[in-house]
């Protein structure tokens, strides 16, 4: 019989109330790099709780040779559906970019996953691909496509499939 363990810390960065999730991170090892995953905006994952998105994230991270990674989001609102970000785009969206470039500070190993077509939230999409921009040539800035789909994969699901590539900005124009 073979015994395995691990210590992994996790934590988070909320507003006051709770409704706004900044950062989601997971440490397992610190002698490896650190992933930094930028989506659309928090569904139900925390400290404690797991969702699908989150454990998807996990087992990638692994499964490409990570030992800690941080979540991050266009949008901070905490929402199972899209829907309910209608008129709560603009929540914590100072502090939100605040902590994104801290992040971008701290890695350079950075995947794009927040699905959704090329033209939703292309505004925050535009913003975000200019600090991006600030930040090359020092980040991999990569994301998961599929053959016919030509904007970053959700990690809600995985599929065998999608393949990781270089991300394409779409917003600024850049190539």
């Amino acid at each position: 019989m073979i015994k395995d363990s691990a210590e992994i810390s996790v934590e988070a960065e909320f507003s006051d109330d709770r409704k706004l999730r900044y950062s989601l991170t997971k440490s397992w090892n610190t002698d490896k790099p650190k992933a930094l995953f930028i989506l659309l905006n928090p569904s139900k994952a925390d400290v404690l709780k797991v969702d699908n998105t989150f454990g998807n994230i996990i087992n990638q991270s692994i499964d490409l040779g990570y030992g800690s990674l941080t979540l991050v989001n266009l949008f901070p609102f905490m929402a199972t559906d899209q829907k309910e970000l209608k008129g709560k785009l603009d929540l914590g969206k100072n502090e939100n970019i605040n902590i994104i470039k801290r992040e971008l500070n701290s890695t350079n190993n950075v995947f794009i996953a927040w699905g959704s077509e090329h033209h939703k939230y292309k505004e925050r999409k535009s913003e975000f691909e200019a600090i991006f921009k600030t930040h090359e040539p020092d980040i991999n800035l990569r994301c998961w496509y599929n053959k016919e789909e030509s904007y970053p994969k959700h990690l809600r699901i995985v599929s065998k499939e999608w393949s990781l590539k270089a991300y394409k900005y779409v917003f600024n124009n850049v190539t």
